[in-house]
């Protein structure tokens, strides 16, 4: 069982204290789009946690709410 640092920063995958499209790539590469937990390569890419990295994960990174907004200091878990 493999076990990986969590980014609890909505929308923030890649763990630079944005939101931007930087944050797309991980969700859109093919080692993790369209894959559930247990086969994606970073399932930080699984942004609503629902199980499986797919287009309702880029909704979460691209709703105004998220999009392009800076994150919280030192919310993000990642290493």
């Amino acid at each position: 069982s493999r076990s990986f640092p969590i980014c609890y920063v909505e929308g923030d995958v890649n763990c630079s204290g944005d939101v931007t499209g930087l944050d797309l790539g991980p969700i859109q590469r093919p080692s993790n789009w369209n894959l559930d937990l247990s086969e994606a390569l970073d399932p930080r890419a699984d942004v609503n946690r629902d199980g499986q990295v797919t287009a309702l994960d880029l909704q979460v990174v691209q709703s105004p709410a998220n999009w392009n907004q800076p994150v919280p200091a030192l919310t993000c878990t990642c290493p």
